[in-house]
């Protein structure tokens, strides 16, 4: 009886920290993902920083004068913003600028890119890409870009994307987009040997790219990478929180050890009596009786040792001692009900059930301590647990019994003795250390005269003997004389 007892106390054991390894887990892979994240921060801001440096260089050289600063600008933010963008969701750079004067201005992945941020052409600098076009017709070999302002594109894109039915009932010849721009942009495609797959939006609109602006859509951008932090960081946290799904796992799992194990101790405890050839049906019955309820019990504690350890601030191997202890106790009022206990009886052996079950977790606990290894170190350190406590409940019996109902009833009496010296011990020293700082606001005070007597007051608070204080002018100029 006593070994099975150790064996189910086990099992429930190794559940807990079956759980607690499963809750821990989750944490450390939330620790790893917030580390990485810092790292992802501090990368994608030394991009930034690493633009904002060239943009500086390109402004103090004024290199393109005033009519092409902005496109040698908007290269290095382009650069900066998409590699920045990448770094922070744990990414590689993936852009170069390559600052030649070549035919390519930026490589994405070994895919070239040719930037034109214009406004004069009146095109959305789609005249100024199949300029470029026209004097490198091979330009678009091997999947390379075209690629203009981000306020452009989607300008392009969305004239592009209307009918003429659409276009003049949505468009005014006025208001930008106007219906001429639609005929020109339907125009140009139809003429040109662009197709609208050959280009791609810019990070940036024409506007951010300009002399004067250039560091506020860097300054803007570090906004931006920072909430894309926080975002990141909250995902991480959402990724890490208790799911239905995994509560779910750990109910199936605990019901299926906790049935088995309940089965194999039914099992072992009818063969001390007969052998198995000689189990009739009423043994049976009994058998899948405890083993089901064993599979229904095993279900609860998991589900309530993950709801216990992740919804509020239990530990899981205490968690499983109060689905524990709460299973015992049901189990005596039930004899109770029946008339089988009676009221002290009731009493005690809840109050053992409860010291049962706090051993146990004590117990699991500090084998976990002593023998680091999951779930092996609480069998273990459970086993030795329950060991001592078995031979500990030999004295709760009888007299001994009794004994100890009056010492818990002492004890509370003392317990209540204690709260009533420790209120007034409170009181009195609140009491004390008020008088002790108005003293001390008098021995400090601006006035030397207050500060003089505070003073005085505060050695005798002290205990410093009467003859070595100086009270007065005389015994101030005898001391120093």
């Amino acid at each position: 009886m006593k070994t099975a007892k150790t064996i189910k106390s086990n099992q429930e054991q190794a559940l807990a920290f079956w759980v607690n390894y499963l809750n821990q887990v989750r944490l450390n892979k939330l620790m790893e993902a917030l580390n990485q994240q810092d790292k992802n921060l501090s990368e994608a801001l030394k991009e930034l920083d690493r633009a904002l440096k060239e943009v500086n260089d390109i402004i103090i050289s004024n290199r393109g004068g005033d009519s092409g600063i902005h496109g040698f600008l908007a290269e290095i933010l382009e650069t900066g913003i998409n590699n920045a963008r990448r770094l922070i969701d744990g990414k590689s750079a993936n852009m170069e600028w390559l600052n030649d004067n070549g035919p390519i201005d930026l490589m994405r992945d070994g895919i070239g890119i040719q930037q034109k941020f214009y406004q004069s052409d009146g095109l959305f600098s789609l005249n100024a890409c199949a300029k470029h076009f026209k004097h490198d017709s091979d330009f678009l070999e091997k999947g390379q870009k075209y690629q203009i302002p981000k306020d452009q594109y989607e300008k392009v894109i969305y004239l592009y994307s209307l009918s003429e039915k659409e276009a003049y009932k949505q468009l005014s010849a006025v208001s930008e987009p106007t219906i001429s721009q639609w005929r020109k942009v339907h125009s140009f495609f139809e003429s040109s040997d662009l197709k609208v797959n050959d280009f791609e939006s810019s990070h940036v609109r024409y506007d951010e790219a300009q002399r004067d602006v250039a560091k506020n859509t860097l300054s803007n951008e570090r906004d931006n990478i920072q909430e894309i932090d926080k975002q990141n960081r909250d995902k991480a946290y959402q990724k890490s929180k208790p799911s239905l799904s995994e509560g779910a796992k750990t109910t199936v799992v605990s019901a299926s050890i906790e049935g088995l194990t309940t089965f194999c101790l039914e099992i072992s405890k009818k063969l001390k009596t007969k052998k198995i050839s000689e189990f009739n049906n009423e043994d049976w019955t009994e058998i899948t009786k405890n083993t089901g309820f064993g599979f229904m019990k095993g279900g609860v504690r998991g589900s309530s040792m993950y709801l216990l350890s992740n919804y509020t601030v239990t530990p899981t191997f205490v968690a499983s001692s109060v689905v524990t202890a709460s299973f015992g106790i049901a189990e005596q009022v039930h004899l109770y009900r029946n008339g089988k206990l009676s009221d002290l009886e009731l009493i005690e052996t809840s109050e053992i059930l409860c010291l049962e079950a706090s051993v146990s977790a004590l117990s699991s606990l500090l084998g976990q301590v002593a023998i680091p290894i999951p779930v092996i170190g609480a069998m273990i350190g459970n086993t030795i647990g329950n060991i001592i406590f078995q031979v500990s409940k030999n004295y709760f019996e009888g007299k001994e019994q009794e004994i100890f109902a009056k010492y818990i009833k002492e004890q509370e009496k003392l317990d209540k003795q204690l709260d009533f010296e420790y209120s007034e011990y409170i009181a009195l020293l609140n009491k004390n250390m008020e008088a002790y700082l108005d003293i001390l606001e008098q021995a400090f005070a601006p006035d030397i005269d207050v500060a003089f007597n505070g003073s005085i007051l505060l050695a005798k608070q002290l205990g410093v003997p009467s003859e070595e204080i100086l009270e007065d002018l005389e015994s101030i100029n005898a001391y120093f004389g």
